[in-house]
Parts: structure tokens; sequence; C-alpha cells
């Protein structure tokens, strides 16, 4: 019985390196990027009905003031805490 010149062997042949494909707005073509731009820079002027404000809204200073108090106490209680643990250590 005669055999096939069949390579057996498990050597495995380099891969050839992967085509990463566009995704997103690297995918449209530049009309429907245009389009998609121009429909998101009118979405963020439009009210919202509970809040009457635009999503692209800018604030005022008072508003302003009370959001930057806000975050203050958040960060300020966590700065306590920090130093209050360093207060607690032993330098050596």
């Amino acid at each position: 019985m005669e055999t096939d010149n069949i390579n057996t062997t498990t050597e495995e042949t380099p891969a050839a390196p992967k085509v990463r494909k566009p995704r997103g707005f690297a995918a449209l073509s530049k009309e429907q990027r245009i389009e998609a731009s121009r429909k998101g820079g009118k979405a963020a002027h439009v009210i919202n009905p509970e809040t009457g404000r635009a999503p692209g809204y800018e604030w005022n200073r008072e508003e302003a003031r009370e959001a930057g108090r806000k975050g203050g106490m958040k960060t300020g209680s966590c700065k306590a805490r920090v130093q209050g643990a360093n207060k607690n250590k032993v330098a050596a």
C-alpha cells in the first residue's frame, strides 16, 4: 500500500496579521459623519420639559457655587478621614 506524500508535522504556519475594520465614526462616510454631527448639535439645544433646560445648558453663578459646595463636602469628608488616619500612625 502506497502512502500519500502528506506532511504530517504539527508545525503551524505563521498567522497573517488581522485587518482591523474601522469602528464608530471612522466607519461612516463623510456625509454620514456630517449628518450625525448636525443632529448632535441640534439635540444639545432642545429644552427638556422636566428641567426646563437644554443638555448644553450653561450654569449661572449660583448653580455653579452650589455644585462646588456639594463637591467640596464630598471630598472634604474624605480628606478629613485620611488626615485622621495619618495622625494615628507613629513615625519611625
